[in-house]
């Protein structure tokens, strides 16, 4: 739209000549380029060509004249952009056009919003290209990267125009000469395309009439007049609010006209709008990439055509998504939380794959426990009920035979069939042979199973005569490596019980996977439970809480049961009397008391190591006989005994005790696992959670991405807290990862640090790369910005009750996410919103198991332990416990590497193999089996193999692929690594 049909008619010489200016001279003014042109024509230059000067000298002398504005009575005659929109309308008005999608260019994006935001009623959806933001936009454009070459070649075409104009009759150039500049304009402008598309845009503006200097002024003092009338900041409120109109932007990041900064601002001033962004310049660049670019908008339109927000959220209330959306923090396990549409079903009168269906599709701890037992009545199982593989293979035989049930809703059954071969291939090598590789066949494999049923459970489902034998797993945590743990004990035939403190799964952090722990998650189920799981490409990542459902899930298939909201306070060992016989040690708990962490630094308190911070070294840990159940206090100490101020698990025997409590596990402590502590420089984490509303176009359309702050494309510039990479994840959450400088320590040595190299390697390096050098030194630190009050020695003492801002820390968050695409009104999540940790210290067990002796009340290393067998000590012969740590408790990650959950699963699977060889062969060869696979973990490369980042890859070189993974290590790890 050239000129709003207001203008026509207009007498600019009586509107201007009073004045003694004209439409095109006020321009010049505005942008503050009037005196630069006289001076060039005193000095001959009569170019209109613009330089580096010109424009910084432009740039400076706008921001002086920001508030120019035209004498009153020349202002009231001329329209403002406002008369764009209502000639719009008038448009399909004539047309008889009820409704329509609109897309503008530059002043034509402008007008598209303002169009939009004054006639929603009227608009399908929006899509504005290079809009401007405010009046800066096009002059600090000049400054875009290219745009150097850009106005370098505009002002000799508009130099040479200007002396052919000069030198043509009556000022004017001929249509063959008009056709002729335009052309070399449009090459420029939107490069690319064959001349003759060119040379017809030319002529039809040509015959039209070209826009000189005064209608284009026109058109600009119309923009100054809508801006002084405050119509500017209404547009961008009605922006902010708008909640019916779907809204694209398009930007190239090489635009020389309008800037790739103030694009940013405006999408995040952008309520229900989503954002398409490319390389180029002024347009949609050159053929092909704007045909699939216009094909990307087309289908945008045709998806989103009318569709508001409140469309959106009905629609997702029909498919149950906004109860997902809100099952952090309030996934229970308690009944009281069972949805209404679980409650309903009934053993008696719903059909099998219905129940099953629903199973599958549960999305909460509570739905899951509360349709399994609806289910095992269905199959009229529930004798069976947390019964091990005795009652999987009841359940598995149940539901393949079942009616009704199609290919899909049986997959689940056949991997988990398979899991369990798998598994059990394990523990007839381990019978056969001590666990060498051996090839077995099928019948080998069945034979295996049916052994481990009949040795442990009686065939009316009640557990045999396993209280003599060896078989019982008490697991403390259900965080995503404890049920790992438990699930992999389950497959090998083990009675497992894991008991969670927590009352809920409240985890909203998100956690990425290497490729073959994905593969892992997938057969055990992840895509049955989560069919919207992308389980290839480079982020794969499942939320804390959806991985813990989805084990939870396979855990109750496979005879597992799971206690929540308790905790243990200690151990009841069997009597010396009872130890010589069919007693076992037993685990006591306690109600779970609540409470809610207020500061995002509260919980590095709980990582507290007795070595000083200052030095690395080892942390030796004395056995709490209280804990045990040996000291004079273990009966009476509330801590130790429990405080009856609720209902509590009854004491739970258990052969092997697997702690999976985290990196700041007191059980491992209590019960004397020494750790060797490892400092490194200060580094800090800061994780961001951000709720997620599917119904905002804008967070729809976000993508998974991690950004590298040498990368080229780092997207925080606004915000110029220091990072090394920021990591986003769209699940349940917006889910936000930096690593956070203390202090920006960075000097721009950029120079000389070229000055150093060769002509060709300096030729090597990219622009990016070497601009990105330069804008470190820009950025700032936590201290710099306010988060951390003080710079202190270690990350302890910095992140200590007093020292952290917590208030600046949220508007730091509210900065980041901002800038990487949420819109303002995002709201930060209930559960672990802002977190800020220092992760520059980890520390690991020394020891992978411990036993636990009843005769000597003692809890024995496995060296004492190997060396008292050897002698046939009755301390190797009475009735012991192990207890092996996973996961972080066993050995904390680096965090960056993503280790937490990928190697976490690997010593879940590893401990669980050790207890195996103990129960098939020797207490004495289980430990030493962890011992060995404990030292072996030590020498591998974690966090290497293809990509060091989680999501992408390997993740470790020593890693075998995993079509070839078992319990038993060997099936996991290459070869070279058990040599040597």
């Amino acid at each position: 739209i050239r000129c709003s049909s207001e203008s026509e008619g207009y007498d600019l010489d009586s509107i201007f000549g009073p004045h003694g200016t004209t439409p095109g001279r006020e321009m010049k003014k505005m942008f503050g380029m009037e005196d630069k042109e006289k001076e060039q024509e005193k000095d001959g230059d009569a170019s209109g060509n613009v330089d580096d000067e010109d424009r910084a000298v432009g740039v400076t002398d706008f921001h002086k004249k920001r508030n120019y504005c035209l004498k009153p009575e020349i202002m009231e005659q001329l329209h403002d952009y406002d008369a764009y929109a209502h000639d719009l309308m008038r448009l399909l008005d004539e047309y008889r056009i009820e409704k329509a999608h609109l897309m503008g260019l530059s002043q034509g994006g402008g007008i598209t919003l303002i169009t939009a935001m004054l006639y929603p009623e009227r608009v399908l959806s929006a899509v504005a290209g290079a809009a401007p933001f405010n009046e800066g936009t096009s002059m600090l454009g000049m400054f875009a990267q290219g745009a150097d070459d850009f106005f370098k070649e505009m002002g000799r075409i508009e130099k040479e125009r200007d002396v052919a104009t000069r030198e043509a009759a009556q000022n004017k150039l001929s249509k063959e000469q008009y056709v002729h500049f335009k052309v070399r304009e449009l090459e420029v402008i939107v490069p690319g395309f064959p001349r003759v598309v060119y040379e017809e845009m030319a002529s039809v503006e040509y015959e039209y009439g070209p826009l000189g200097d005064d209608g284009c002024g026109v058109a600009a003092l119309a923009w100054v007049n809508w801006r002084n009338q405050g119509k500017i900041d209404r547009l961008h409120q009605q922006l902010r609010e708008n909640e019916t109109v779907p809204i694209m932007l398009v930007q190239g990041k090489a635009d020389p006209i309008c800037w790739y900064g103030h694009f940013q601002k405006l999408f995040a001033t952008c309520t229900h709008a989503v954002k398409e962004e490319h390389e180029f310049g002024h347009n949609f660049g050159p053929p092909e990439h704007q045909r699939a670019l216009i094909g990307r908008v087309a289908s945008w339109m045709k998806r989103n055509a009318g569709v508001t927000k409140r469309m959106l959220a009905e629609k997702m209330k029909q498919g149950g998504g906004d109860a997902i959306a809100k099952n952090i923090g309030t996934d229970t396990f308690a009944a009281s939380s069972v949805s209404a549409e679980v409650k309903a079903l009934s053993a008696d009168s719903t059909e099998l794959k219905v129940i099953y269906d629903a199973f599958c599709s549960a999305q909460t701890a509570a739905d899951s426990v509360h349709v399994f037992g609806v289910l095992l009545q269905k199959l009229g199982l529930e004798s069976l009920k947390g019964q091990g593989i005795r009652q999987f293979l009841e359940v598995s035989k149940g539901l393949r035979t079942g009616p009704g049930l199609n290919f899909k809703q049986k997959k689940l059954i056949q991997d988990l069939d398979k899991a369990l071969a798998r598994a059990h291939g394990v523990v007839a090598r381990v019978r056969k042979d001590g666990g060498s590789a051996t090839a077995l066949n099928q019948e080998a494999v069945t034979a295996a199973i049916q052994e481990t049923v009949s040795r442990y459970y009686l065939e009316d489902g009640k557990t045999g005569n396993s209280d003599a034998k060896f078989n019982k797993v008490v697991v403390c945590g259900a965080g995503p490596v404890g049920l790992r743990a438990a699930c992999e004990l389950a497959l090998l035939g083990f009675e497992v019980r894991v008991v969670e403190k927590r009352p809920n799964f409240s985890r909203a952090n998100i956690l990425t996977f290497w490729d073959g722990t994905m593969q892992d998650m997938l057969a055990l189920g992840a895509k049955n439970y989560f069919p919207d799981l992308q389980p290839t490409g480079g982020n794969k990542f499942l939320g804390t809480r959806q991985i813990q459902v989805c084990l939870l899930k396979t855990l109750l298939l496979l005879g597992g049961s799971v206690e929540y909201g308790s905790e243990i306070c200690g151990l009841i060992p069997p009597s010396v009397e009872e130890s010589h016989g069919v007693a076992k040690f037993r685990a006591k708990f306690r109600q779970y008391v609540r409470h809610r962490r207020a500061a995002a630094t509260d919980f590095q308190a709980c990582k507290a190591y007795a070595v000083s911070q200052e030095v690395a070294g080892l942390e030796e840990c004395e056995v709490d006989e209280n804990f045990l159940g040996t000291g004079p206090l273990a009966n009476s100490d509330p801590a130790y005994a429990g405080d009856g101020s609720g209902p509590s698990l009854i004491p739970l025997e258990f052969d092997a005790y697997f702690i999976a409590e985290g990196g700041w596990s007191d059980s491992t402590q209590k019960l004397g696992f020494d750790k060797v502590v490892e400092n490194f420089k200060p580094v800090f984490g800061l994780v961001i959670n951000m709720q997620y509303d599917p119904t905002d176009l804008k967070e729809q359309e976000l993508k998974s991405s991690v950004h590298f702050a040498l990368s080229g494309n780092f997207p925080l510039r606004q915000c110029r807290v220091q990072a090394e990479f920021v990591e986003y994840l769209k699940g349940e959450t917006h889910f936000f990862a930096l690593v956070v400088a203390k202090r920006n320590l960075s000097k721009d040595q950029t120079e000389s640090y070229l000055a150093k190299m060769s002509e060709k390697d300096r030729g090597d390096i990219p622009e990016a790369v070497l601009e990105q050098l330069r804008f470190a030194s820009t950025q700032k630190g936590l201290v710099e910005m306010g988060v951390l009050k003080e710079d202190k020695k270690t990350g302890r003492e910095c992140l200590a009750e007093g020292n952290v801002d917590e208030a600046r820390l949220r508007e730091l968050a509210r900065e980041i996410v901002t800038e990487m695409g949420l819109p303002p009104s995002a709201k930060f999540y209930e559960t672990n919103p802002v977190q800020l940790f220092d992760f520059s210290r980890r520390a690991r067990c020394v020891e992978p198991v411990r036993v636990l002796n009843a005769s000597i009340g003692k809890v024995m290393g496995p060296k004492e332990f190997i060396e008292s067998s050897n002698r046939s000590d009755s301390a190797a012969n009475t009735k012991n416990a192990l207890v092996f740590p996973v996961g972080d408790a066993l050995q904390e990650p680096n965090w960056t590497q993503g280790l937490g959950i990928n190697r976490g699963f690997h010593t879940a699977m590893n401990q669980a193999y050790s207890l195996l060889v103990a129960r098939e062969r020797s207490l004495t060869e289980g430990v030493q089996e962890a011992v060995k696979i404990h030292e072996l973990m030590q020498r591998m490369v974690w966090g290497g193999g293809s990509s060091g980042l989680a999501g992408s890859g390997t993740g470790c070189p020593d890693l075998r692929p995993f079509k070839e993974w078992d319990t038993d290590p060997k099936a996991r790890f290459t070869e070279k690594r058990f040599k040597v």
